[in-house]
């Protein structure tokens, strides 16, 4: 973790805010999921295990937490064991056959397959920045940015894309006008930007709650923006595909249905968002609702292709490779598009 003297908003301010409410976690008990009957495989059928992790404990597993909590996987005969394992772990394992689903990256999807590994994005759960750029309040503006140190991640993950464009907004250049600093998960960054050890990071429900408790500013809002990025991606080897169709079809059908039914039980998937995320307090687990369910949640999850195409010139700079990859072969729509044909979108959001 990165450190520095403090500067007026000590850490166990933070750890506080961050900490109200949680002793209050909840169980949650499954609740009927909204599963189209005809698209149900048998029940004679043995249920597909899946082993499936997630690489950050944020909202934008709230699809993926509510498909488990509320028996939709189930329905679908999938038996899915969740576990949460770094992007970089988790690609290896991939890769090596020890998972079947990674829920991730898709920039880091695409460093994979420009460095050999055979990979598919079926279906994007969020395909917008969730992002907002969040400075300590004494920065009023880009210039008062210069000569500050800002937190980020590994070179070409999420957020060190989302804070390099970012800063092309600004007309700000990393290594130049400002230092970017790497500090490996959101809680790290988080307490570096409360002792003041940067000045600057983007930042995502509920953190962006606990920061403005502390009188952080955000001084650009890239989910108000609606800029399109690969944030977080449904990531399968091209072996599953090729061997279990039928089973990565499942698993796309689930979370399609997921997506509906926590756009409708608002309820339901607080509980489920309040039992992963215990620190966040209610204005924190609403505002992480509303932005990753109700905004960035697609009732059809394509891949994001846009975004891929957008962070392209970005990744080039870091992982030339990624240049030569064919987003045509690595982006697999028909696994949402066979959703769609058969009205499953339609038959969930009818009425709505």
């Amino acid at each position: 973790m990165v450190s520095s003297p403090s500067h007026g908003f000590p850490l166990l301010a933070l750890l506080l805010a961050l900490l109200a409410l949680g002793a209050c976690t909840a169980v949650v008990s499954p609740a009927p999921a909204a599963s189209d009957t005809a698209l149900l495989p048998p029940r004679s059928e043995a249920p597909a295990s899946l082993q499936v992790a997630f690489t950050e404990a944020h909202g934008g597993n709230a699809i993926l937490w509510v498909a488990e909590a509320a028996g939709v996987f189930r329905q679908h005969r999938l038996d899915v064991a969740l576990e949460r394992r770094s992007m970089a772990a988790a690609l290896r394992a991939l890769a090596n056959g020890e998972l079947a689903v990674v829920v991730g990256s898709g920039a880091a999807a695409l460093v994979a397959a420009a460095t050999g590994t055979e990979v598919r994005l079926v279906a994007g759960l969020v395909n917008q920045s969730p992002y907002r750029f969040m400075v300590d309040p004494s920065i009023e503006g880009a210039a008062d940015l210069r000569g500050a140190r800002l937190g980020s991640s590994a070179p070409g993950s999420t957020t060190d894309l989302a804070t390099r464009f970012v800063l092309r907004e600004l007309r700000l250049e990393p290594g130049k006008d400002v230092t970017l600093l790497q500090i490996g998960s959101a809680a790290e960054r988080l307490a570096a930007l409360a002792n003041g050890a940067v000045q600057g990071a983007v930042v995502a429900p509920p953190d962006t709650a606990a920061l403005e408790r502390l009188g952080f500013l955000t001084l650009l809002d890239l989910a108000a923006l609606g800029v399109d990025d690969p944030h977080y991606q449904v990531i399968v080897s091209a072996s599953l595909i090729a061997e279990q169709p039928a089973v990565v079809q499942r698993f796309v059908y689930a979370l399609i249905e997921a997506t509906a039914l926590a756009k409708r039980d608002r309820g339901l998937t607080k509980q489920v968002l309040r039992e992963h995320l215990p620190s966040a307090d209610e204005p924190a687990l609403d505002e992480t609702y509303e932005l990753f369910v109700q905004r960035l949640a697609p009732q059809v999850p394509y891949p994001a292709a846009t975004g891929m195409q957008r962070i392209l010139p970005l990744l080039v700079e870091i992982e030339p490779r990624v240049s030569a990859v064919d987003l045509a072969l690595l982006l697999d729509p028909s696994f949402v598009q066979r959703a769609v044909d058969t009205g499953l979108v339609a038959r969930l959001y009818r009425g709505r």
